[in-house]
């Protein structure tokens, strides 16, 4: 069966489809790994984010799953599949990737704050866990706002998935700047939030100094945020290839997950 349904062999072997499933399906199954190992370490004393984080891995599993079905019908072949037998498929299916996309950033950022709110327990100022708090549910909120955004970008709704409907969308190239520029700095806010406790600590300048960039690289799901978005101009305006945004979406979700066994392996290390 080819990879793009009902094509001919020459469009499939433009496809990229080899390199980037096994990208996806590698980055899935280390985030996946790492969430079962978690759970099979901590089985007997499992927390709030622990479970977060299960949520979280289970709607990567949706995106992930979500996104092979519909870039089978696109991915690097827009040329071929626009306005063809492909399109319905490939909308309908992005229309459900997106969602399980943002609540899947939203919840492990919200597992991290819970961690975070866990740690600083008594060694830090009332204030500063409500600041952490704060963050969290402005976090939730915010990817909720955008997920509603997605379900309901057009007026009437049915003209998403048929262009031909008379009506209007919401810009595509706005919403995605938008949507990029509010994770990158709610990622930067939460990897900020343990400075405080780090500063408490009474170890040598430089131990801090080398924890804090240890915590930096949690920043990596901010580089492929601001590396996705560099998509969103060639999608809009130029051959709107799909691919490079779609993975790195993928690869910063599953990051993500990961991040959070990292960045609270080592808080409790440094309790």
């Amino acid at each position: 069966m080819p990879w793009v349904p009902h094509s001919s062999p020459e469009i499939t072997s433009e496809a990229q489809w080899r390199s980037v499933v096994a990208t996806i399906l590698a980055f899935t199954g280390v985030a996946l790994l790492a969430v079962g190992l978690r759970f099979w370490v901590r089985r007997k004393g499992l927390m709030i984010e622990d479970w977060v984080t299960l949520g979280t891995m289970i709607l990567s599993l949706g995106f992930v799953t979500t996104s092979i079905i519909r870039e089978s019908h696109r991915l690097g072949l827009e040329q071929h599949t626009t306005n063809s037998e492909h399109q319905k498929p490939y909308l309908v299916a992005n229309y459900v990737a997106w969602p399980l996309y943002l609540w899947g950033l939203a919840g492990f950022k919200l597992a991290l704050c819970i961690g975070y709110l866990r740690l600083v327990k008594g060694s830090l100022g009332s204030w500063h866990r409500i600041f952490i708090v704060g963050v969290a549910t402005l976090s939730s909120l915010i990817h909720t706002i955008f997920v509603i955004i997605y379900l309901f970008p057009c007026r009437p709704l049915s003209r998403i998935f048929d262009a031909s409907v008379e009506g209007s969308c919401l810009p595509y190239a706005a919403i995605n700047y938008t949507v990029s520029a509010t994770v990158i700095s709610l990622d930067i806010i939460i990897f900020l939030l343990p400075v405080p406790l780090i500063q408490r600590l009474k170890l040598d300048r430089t131990v801090k100094i080398g924890l804090t960039v240890t915590f930096s690289l949690g920043l990596l799901t901010t580089v492929l945020t601001i590396m996705r978005a560099t998509q969103i101009n060639r999608i809009v305006y130029g051959d709107g290839n799909t691919t490079h945004f779609v993975v790195r979406g993928t690869l910063e979700l599953n990051i993500g997950v990961r991040r959070y066994f990292v960045r609270s392996k080592r808080c409790s290390a440094l309790m």
